[in-house]
């Protein structure tokens, strides 16, 4: 499980909202939403903008997430284990 979707997950939960209600709020499906917490899909900036707004979480601290993500996804892709 990725750092974006443990932090989505997570503030989703703290939050007490269901996927659906998440989702609707948010203006995507509620399985596109179920795919970007199970990690195998991943948000495009607007809709990961509009998950942290309807999240009420700082939406550069979620691109952090998707950073270290992307790092790590690199890292191992180039054979280099941190």
């Amino acid at each position: 499980m990725s750092n974006l979707t443990k932090l989505l997950r997570a503030e989703r939960e703290r939050c007490g909202l269901t996927l659906r209600a998440l989702a609707q709020a948010s203006q995507i499906s509620p399985a596109f939403l179920c795919e970007i917490e199970k990690g195998t899909r991943k948000p495009s900036p607007d809709v990961l903008r509009r998950l942290c707004s309807s999240l009420g979480t700082d939406y550069r601290k979620a691109v952090k997430q998707r950073i270290k993500d992307l790092e790590t996804l690199m890292l191992k892709r180039f054979g280099i284990e941190d």
